[in-house]
């Protein structure tokens, strides 16, 4: 029996429209019912509250806006939440980083977060670098610095491959997990941003759609999602032609699904 497929070249030219139109209507049925979903509502199953102070730890900037913008957007819309971020270099890989500290800034500010509240470390121990190894001994000395500084509840990072694999993510994470080990983070919640597969993560409000019964998942509407575009496009000095693709099709400009442990 001969498939028929709009691939195959023996199927009939009626087969093969058919095919196309049938891609196309569910294609279509698939962003219409996406669409609908977001637009309609944010949806968080994070148990943030006013009067508590949330801790985010990054590696570089434009971290903030690139993985974490549907939590942050959330965090910085309960009145009486105070969200600090604590980023850990100035991102100086390419000897752009006094350009990127000022990108950083006006990201943050679109975000809602204010510039009393960034702490921007500039550590020649942590240094940017994709094949560098940070110390989770430097790294921990900064964190507790600031939890003293922001009398922190809860810290959020990256999970253990660090949700684009870069090292130092992965390295802030072990960091962490020592902190949890000596008993440096005891009392306070920890959530790791989960790394999602390749497929996922590019699949944008489809893949919101697929993973939004999670428990603890952040979702942002249709107006948020934009935020996080503006505030990523603000790091001018990293934009290129793929993250231009990575603003309107990254699941983590609308999505956010963490593993959460209490110490």
């Amino acid at each position: 029996m001969m498939k028929c497929s709009i691939f195959n070249p023996l199927a009939s030219k009626p087969d093969r429209i058919i095919m196309l139109l049938a891609i196309i209507f569910f294609s279509i049925l698939c962003v219409v019912i996406s669409c609908y979903f977001f637009i309609t509502s944010n949806k968080n199953g994070l148990s943030f509250k006013s009067g508590e102070n949330t801790l985010l730890v990054i590696a570089h900037p434009d971290d903030e806006s690139m993985f974490f913008a549907p939590t942050i957007l959330h965090c910085t819309s309960i009145k009486g939440h105070r969200l600090a971020l604590l980023c850990l270099s100035i991102g100086d890989y390419y000897g752009k980083g006094e350009e990127r500290k000022e990108e950083l800034l006006t990201a943050c500010n679109v975000l809602g977060i204010s510039s009393e509240s960034v702490v921007l470390i500039n550590d020649k121990d942590l240094p940017d670098n994709p094949n560098g190894v940070w110390s989770s001994k430097i790294i921990g000395r900064h964190i507790v610095r600031a939890l003293s500084q922001y009398d922190i509840h809860r810290l959020i990072t990256f999970d253990e491959r660090g949700v684009s694999g870069h090292s130092n993510h992965i390295d802030i994470h072990k960091a962490v997990k020592a902190l949890v080990a000596n008993g440096a983070l005891s009392g306070k919640e920890v959530l790791y941003l989960q790394t999602v597969n390749v497929v996922m993560k590019y699949l944008s409000f489809l893949s919101a759609v697929l993973m939004s019964n999670q428990r603890c998942a952040c979702i942002s509407s249709v107006n948020r999602w934009c935020l996080a575009m503006t505030a990523l496009g603000k790091h001018s000095s990293q934009m290129n032609w793929y993250r231009e693709l990575y603003k309107v099709f990254s699941t983590y400009l609308i999505i956010n699904i963490f593993s959460l442990k209490r110490h």
